[in-house]
């Protein structure tokens, strides 16, 4: 809401009093106070005044975070909406519920020192991004003049690969899981690199049998990473799998339950790691690892990288090449045998 020039109380016919108010930009708003006695009405009308009356640079963290969750609602999917959250409360956490307008990069220092004993460095990066991007809103509103978080340098990660399966390992966990529902979505995401949400999500209007590909995509319950599509071709394997999930559902989600109902994220991530425990595989591997194990083993097949990229979606080949390149020094001998003398 913009800052208001005129406030009123009004009540309606059903009997509830609401405040209206008059904005600089002359529009007419109304903010219910869900009270129907007028004394407890002027109550809540006192406090919106204090709120919205303050320099905008005064409101604190914590009104900064309603306010802007409030308006992400419709921006933003629940998963980006919770990171931000998140991220909200572990800085305040950290620094107090202190105005926007005078978060320094002293604070933001006092953060990083506190968070990096709570959580991963890659976690610590997020949530500053996160919280950069926030009060890159909060400019835009004319609340703050400058960005504290901007050019704010990174926690140092140190280099690690990505965890997957070996194909043994791959073939054990796979022969171990009971749950058809399960055996499916493993092997479709082995299959096809696919990550968790677009697996879970997918339907058969996008999957194309005759030109052996789907189409990925969001639709009304769910975002892609990004919001971006891609098709991706299917093998033989993977066509095989879908036509016999189609001989048992052929219409809405390709993936279901064994009982019909639509598979919970979370149940598929802790169902697979409880497989992997029992068996007692590497404790790192997770649902996302069979998208790494994809793509690994594409790489060590001597898959190009920009194919892999394609195929996983990567914005840049460079972001493959960081995880996967490694796997694939036979290639490399074959450019330096080109070298003559």
């Amino acid at each position: 809401m913009s800052s208001p020039n005129h406030l009123s109380l009004f009540r309606r016919a059903n009997g509830v009093w609401y405040i209206l108010s008059q904005s600089d930009d002359g529009k007419t708003q109304w903010k219910t106070t869900r009270c129907t006695k007028k004394s407890e009405a002027l109550k809540v009308l006192t406090s919106f005044e204090k709120i919205h009356k303050r320099p905008k640079s005064h409101r604190t963290l914590t009104e900064f975070q309603e306010e802007f969750l409030k308006n992400g609602v419709s921006n933003y999917t629940k998963g980006t909406i919770d990171l931000f959250h998140y991220a909200f409360m572990a800085f305040q956490n950290a620094v107090g519920n202190i105005r926007i307008g005078s978060v320094n990069k002293h604070n933001i220092d006092t953060y990083k020192t506190l968070r990096i004993t709570q959580v991963k460095p890659v976690t610590v990066n997020l949530e500053l991004r996160t919280l950069r991007s926030a009060f890159t809103i909060a400019m835009n509103w004319g609340w703050i003049e400058s960005n504290p978080f901007k050019n704010i340098p990174f926690v140092r990660v140190a280099e690690c690969t990505k965890t997957f399966f070996g194909q043994d390992d791959f073939q054990k966990l796979f022969e171990a899981i009971n749950e058809l529902w399960l055996r499916d979505v493993v092997l479709f995401a082995i299959l096809t690199g696919l990550r968790r949400g677009e697996i879970i999500n997918l339907s058969w209007q996008q999957v194309d049998m005759n030109k052996r590909w789907v189409h990925i995509q969001s639709s009304e319950n769910y975002q892609t990473k990004q919001g971006k599509q891609r098709t991706i071709p299917l093998g033989e394997a993977a066509c095989l799998l879908l036509q016999k999930r189609r001989d048992l559902l052929n219409d809405g989600l390709v993936f279901r339950m064994d009982d019909g109902k639509a598979i919970s994220g979370y149940w598929a991530t802790h169902k697979l790691k409880q497989y992997i425990r029992k068996l007692g595989l590497d404790d790192k591997l997770h649902f996302h690892s069979l998208r790494h194990s994809c793509a690994s083993w594409l790489a060590a097949d001597g898959v190009s990288i920009y194919h892999i990229a394609k195929l996983l979606g990567h914005t840049t080949v460079s972001t493959t090449e960081k995880f996967y390149a490694h796997l694939q020094p036979e290639s490399l001998r074959e450019t330096v045998n080109r070298i003559a003398l």
